[in-house]
């Protein structure tokens, strides 16, 4: 293990906070594509503008609810298309974001509720409203809208801009000024195995460091102009951060929650960039490893995995010699391609984040997506 610590090469304005990255493309490039929402099955693009309007629109119904800078709101939803704009429209009006995994218990829901004390809940669909149902005490919450809504109801980001109607630009603009980037964004619990979930505060310098220091990193060009598919839960602080900066970036981003369904998106979507767990990088490679041994292949995976692993340690100390990189070409053509075929065949960088890699497999599959 090394640990390398380096000065950062960013400052953040003392003035900002994160949600400027969508008002200031919105200024800059109104006509530029950021997002695109799957509607029906197919890819629809949305300028910066029309995403700015949207999260306006949140935000005026949110002031048009009574809700004030600082107040807490909570969002229990999957990674989805709605989820960056509720957040962004609950910063807007300087109040925070408390995020709750799609899959938490009753329990897990009330005591967040409780210790948060957010006086607005904002839960994904049917799922979410039976776990909602079995508490007998919200606290502090005055309404429980959904994204996807109950027949014959508007969905939540439809029934927020609807009661906003009446609510100016100027009024969120003026309000948002308020906000600093010293302020509270978001209030993220932690999985609770010592205890209660404790939430943890992080202001929008927070968030906005963390997105700078992505894009300062080798991860940047992979993430300047290029594409990604989010896919991991926008309530843990990474796929928040990664989607932060992707914005900021000018990435294509596309929001999906279907991972059982996942790898046909990537076919479509042609991302640069892969953000995952361990386990989906381990469990690509043991499939295609088993394919290999299936199909009489196996010596040459074997040889692959071991050239793969050889490539990454040379590029690491000055470069591969000449022999190592015809190893890699003949394997990049028998093996490599094929696993950068499945990935969309545009991935250039693969970030893991949320657990240790195993040893062996996850190294050497990190080696491929990462060369």
């Amino acid at each position: 293990m090394r640990e390398i610590s380096v000065p950062a090469n960013y400052t953040i304005d003392p003035a900002s906070s994160t949600v400027d990255v969508v008002f200031d493309a919105a200024r800059t490039a109104p006509q530029s594509v950021r997002v695109k929402r799957l509607v029906g099955g197919e890819w629809q693009p949305v300028t910066t503008k029309q995403y700015e309007q949207e999260i306006l629109g949140v935000a005026k119904g949110l002031i048009a609810q009574g809700v004030q800078p600082g107040d807490r709101v909570a969002l229990v939803s999957s990674t989805r298309y709605e989820w960056p704009v509720i957040d962004f429209a609950i910063w807007a009006v300087g109040a925070v974001t408390v995020p709750v995994y799609e899959t938490s218990s009753a329990g897990q829901i009330d005591w967040i509720l409780q210790d948060s004390d957010a006086v607005l809940m904002i839960i994904e669909g049917s799922k979410q409203a039976a776990e909602v149902a079995e508490l007998t005490d919200l606290h502090n919450v005055k309404r429980v809208l959904r994204i996807d809504p109950a027949e014959g109801e508007q969905g939540a980001v439809a029934a927020l801009t609807a009661e906003g109607s009446e609510i100016t630009e100027e009024k969120v603009h003026a309000g948002r000024a308020g906000v600093t980037a010293d302020d509270l964004a978001t209030l993220i619990y932690t999985s609770g195995t010592t205890g209660r979930p404790k939430g943890c505060e992080l202001t929008h310098s927070n968030l906005m460091s963390e997105a700078e220091a992505i894009l300062a990193s080798p991860f940047g060009d992979a993430i300047r102009g290029g594409s990604n598919v989010m896919f991991l839960p926008l309530a843990h602080v990474l796929a928040r951060a990664v989607n932060i900066a992707c914005f900021k970036g000018g990435a294509l981003v596309g929001h999906f929650n279907d991972t059982k369904n996942l790898v046909p998106q990537f076919s479509i979507f042609k991302p640069t960039l892969i953000l995952s767990v361990p386990r989906v990088f381990e469990k690509v490679y043991a499939s295609a490893q088993q394919s290999a041994v299936d199909g009489g292949k196996g010596k040459i995976f074997d040889a692959a995995v071991q050239t793969a692993i050889e490539y990454s340690q040379a590029q690491d100390a000055g470069g591969a010699g000449l022999l190592l990189k015809a190893k890699h070409t003949l394997f990049d053509k028998l093996v490599y391609g094929k696993l950068k075929a499945a990935l969309g065949g545009n991935c250039k960088v693969a970030i893991s984040g949320g657990a240790p890699w195993a040893l062996g497999s996850a190294t050497s599959s990190a080696a491929w997506a990462s060369r």
